[in-house]
């Protein structure tokens, strides 16, 4: 099956997608080590270049510890991996 360009650059930009595999042992259980464009799209883990807005937010929070506190209050599903996704496809920094 054939990806959209857009979705494939999201798998390679990564640092954890190596050799067209995902190479995080956080995530491996659960995806398995061929995820599609969209668990990548919505994986608390990626680490790249900034793909849109909930990127920037992320980075910024996890500079000034909002996110660990978050994480301490609410728990770790705190939703912030769909709130991430979906600010990245609202406003997209390509």
């Amino acid at each position: 099956m054939e990806r959209e360009r857009d979705e494939g650059d999201i798998l390679v930009s990564c640092r954890h997608h190596v050799a067209g595999e995902c190479t995080n042992s956080l995530v491996l259980p659960v995806v398995g080590p061929h995820p599609s464009a969209g668990v990548c799209r919505h994986c608390d883990h990626y680490d790249g270049p900034a793909r849109g807005l909930g990127d920037v937010v992320a980075m910024a929070t996890a500079v000034t510890g909002i996110d660990r506190a978050v994480k301490a209050v609410v728990g770790k599903n705190c939703g912030c991996a769909a709130r991430r996704a979906a600010l990245n496809q609202a406003i997209p920094l390509k």
